[in-house]
């Protein structure tokens, strides 16, 4: 008796304008044999500098019992609703969001003997133990109809690292070192260095403490957001200004200490801030590229961060805090 080789192959439409996905599943035998079920799965992979994850997303019946004619063609069309996935196929620098369809084929006990023997061995890595043939194919989620908005809520700005309190610091206590210590010592090098970013840090806090909290609220408004900014205390910048950026962060935790990559991938316009003494509003577009919203899964994300600049008794401050922004 002849035994039976399948031929098959998946085709799915990659882009998407509506909550559906259409493709179909083409596959040929051989003999005359019946296949109990097919049933499709979806994965949601990450991958980059950092650890590869894989979870299922989905899963959705294909077709029940089907018989494949010796020698016929079949072609198995199949739909699945894409509206729960939680984020577009993304390739950044440090990381990428990608989807996965695996067909699961489950061919009827009785027609098991009657499939070629080398099959299993040439398909080694699609077949369970309990002979279930599977087949996958990579496909893009691009939802072009979905827009964003904003998460209202109100959060508070952080003081960031002041670049010219660093430097000052670093002249002190490099005259200090030369002045006491003429002497090439790598540890005292060492100790200063230290010593300096401790103090930047401790001067910018101070400066942030002293100047009291500023907060910012966010508000909808049809196709943009509002950020209004609030303080505690009252003061004014010189030349303030407000942007935001969306940011791809990857953490990565493969060796015996994290390391963490940033990668900014949006920069929205400067705005400058008009009588920032009292509680300025700015209005702000969302980007025209889609699928950027704010999105966390196992050791990457994306983030929406504001910055708030401006100078205060000479020196530029700069002020930063995330927010969320959602599909709408």
């Amino acid at each position: 008796m002849t035994k039976a080789i399948i031929e098959k192959e998946i085709f799915i439409n990659e882009v998407v304008n509506d909550n559906n996905t259409s493709g179909y599943l083409t596959i040929k035998s051989y003999e005359t044999i019946t296949l109990d079920k097919i049933m499709g799965v979806i994965f949601l992979e990450a991958r980059g500098r950092m650890s590869s994850y894989k979870d299922e997303v989905l899963s959705f019946k294909i077709s029940d019992k089907k018989e494949l004619i010796k020698n016929e063609s079949s072609k198995i069309p199949f739909t699945f609703n894409s509206s729960n996935f939680e984020i577009n196929s993304y390739n950044g620098k440090n990381v990428s969001f990608s989807y996965n369809l695996e067909i699961q084929i489950d061919v009827n006990d009785n027609d098991l003997e009657r499939l070629e023997k080398n099959i299993f061995s040439q398909i080694k890595s699609f077949i369970t133990s309990d002979y279930t043939i599977k087949i996958s194919k990579y496909f893009k989620i691009e939802n072009l109809n979905i827009n964003y908005q904003v998460v209202e809520t109100e959060t508070d700005f952080n003081i960031q690292t002041n670049l010219i309190v660093g430097l000052f610091t670093l002249l002190i206590f490099g005259s200090t070192y030369a002045y006491l210590i003429p002497e090439f010592n790598p540890f005292y090098i060492i100790l200063g260095i230290a010593c300096t970013i401790l103090l930047t840090y401790l001067i910018t806090k101070y400066i942030g403490s002293s100047l009291g909290t500023i907060s910012m609220k966010t508000l909808k408004d049809e196709n943009a957001f509002i950020c209004k900014i609030l303080k505690t205390k009252k003061f004014n910048l010189i030349k303030p200004s407000l942007y935001y950026v969306i940011i791809e962060k990857v953490i990565d935790n493969r060796g015996t200490s994290s390391s963490t990559y940033t990668e900014t991938i949006f920069t929205s316009e400067k705005k400058k801030l008009e009588n920032f003494k009292s509680s300025p509003e700015i209005k702000f577009l969302y980007p025209n590229k889609n699928g950027l919203q704010s999105y966390e899964y196992k050791d990457a994300s994306i983030l929406w961060q504001m910055k708030l600049e401006g100078k205060y008794l000479g020196l530029m401050l700069k002020y930063k805090c995330t927010f969320r922004v959602e599909r709408k």
